[in-house]
């Protein structure tokens, strides 16, 4: 049979369902769930050093809302990570990628009503973590260090009429 660069025998899917999920799961196995190179890793993923003070707020806040979709303020954006990122991507229809040590994902502030009614309408509870602190306030105080963070709202289907 035909060989691809791995050795395998490469099988043609007989649908073109079966050919886009084939497409699918090759592009996320070669290029969006690879960690990068020399990140050290242990049980909880990437080594605590590694991380971005932006990722590290988000592992605290997945830590007291596991069972959420968590779409985080950044600038003009909302952004998903890990495996909120992946959901996105797939209910959305998005593009997501590896940023630093997550898989992220983003939307545009503006559009963040239409992007929560639909993953809402799939059934996943949604959090907003907007930035509780400004530009113009951060200018004066803390300078260094990441905006700070904290839940804002919580959507639901019980939430949205």
């Amino acid at each position: 049979g035909i060989s691809v660069g791995n050795g395998e025998p490469f099988v043609t899917p007989a649908t073109p369902e079966q050919r886009r999920e084939q497409i699918r799961n090759d592009f996320y196995s070669k290029v969006v769930l690879p960690t990068g190179q020399g990140a050290a890793q242990t049980d909880d993923g990437p080594k605590r050093s590694n991380w971005t003070p932006l990722e590290k707020q988000v592992t605290e806040a997945k830590k007291l809302y596991p069972n959420c979709i968590l779409m985080f303020e950044v600038g003009y954006k909302l952004r998903f990570f890990g495996d909120d990122a992946k959901i996105a991507s797939q209910v959305l229809r998005i593009a997501s990628f590896r940023d630093h040590n997550y898989l992220t994902a983003s939307v545009p502030v503006v559009r963040a009503g239409v992007h929560i009614l639909k993953l809402v309408q799939q059934g996943f509870k949604v959090g907003i973590v907007s930035q509780t602190e400004k530009a113009a306030i951060k200018a004066s105080t803390n300078k260094q260090g990441p905006f700070q963070r904290s839940l804002t709202s919580i959507y639901t289907r019980s939430t949205i009429s």
